[in-house]
């Protein structure tokens, strides 16, 4: 797939553009579409959000930071899990501090970290949010993180950064209690399962 190959007009008619680290590891072409996709939401003001995601099959720690840290200094809405902050940026101790580092490193607006079965902690400029993770049998791991990724944004879309993390967190929960990689799930569910957070998730 080449950049001139893509609908960028199509692509573009979207409240937010959302990418991973997994797509320029892949490819040359993959890399430079990413950095294209970028460039033109820019330009187009549509927000893009960037989930690290780094898969060490793909890339060398090295690689995928060299590549990374000039991609997010022109987005909106920057994940990434704690472990990949460690080992790509070199980043460690405590989530709030972690995050801070995250937000200079990239220069987004938004950052969200994941901390594994404690949650999520997120900043946007001017306050720390935190949410725990909510008990639940774990089933199946993949798709967890973005299941998360997808809840958070369903809040930052609707302006509410803290609602956001209730839904990535109820999301995430969802993904473990279930096999496969996608979560199908609805506005009712999601309210159902906030509603009983201390109970754990049935599905």
């Amino acid at each position: 797939l080449q950049p001139t190959q893509i609908n960028w007009d199509l692509l573009l008619d979207t409240r937010l553009i959302h990418l991973t680290g997994i797509t320029p590891a892949l490819t040359p072409n993959s890399r430079t579409i990413v950095e294209e996709a970028i460039r033109r939401a820019k330009v187009a003001n549509v927000p893009v959000g960037f989930d690290v995601n780094y898969r060490g099959k793909l890339w060398s720690p090295q690689d995928a930071a060299d590549t990374i840290i000039p991609l997010v200094q022109e987005i909106d809405l920057f994940f990434c899990g704690q472990g990949d902050a460690r080992t790509l940026f070199n980043i460690e101790g405590d989530p709030e501090d972690a995050v801070r580092q995250l937000a200079d490193l990239s220069h987004a607006q938004t950052v969200v970290m994941s901390i594994g079965d404690r949650g999520a902690v997120a900043w946007d400029g001017a306050r720390f949010y935190h949410e725990a993770a909510f008990p639940v049998e774990v089933i199946d791991r993949i798709g967890a993180g973005d299941a998360l990724a997808a809840g958070i944004v369903h809040g930052w879309l609707r302006g509410d950064l803290a609602a956001g993390l209730r839904y990535g967190v109820a999301m995430a929960a969802l993904a473990l209690s279930q096999y496969g990689d996608m979560v199908t799930t609805n506005q009712a569910e999601l309210d159902a399962v906030l509603e009983n957070a201390g109970g754990g998730v049935n599905r």
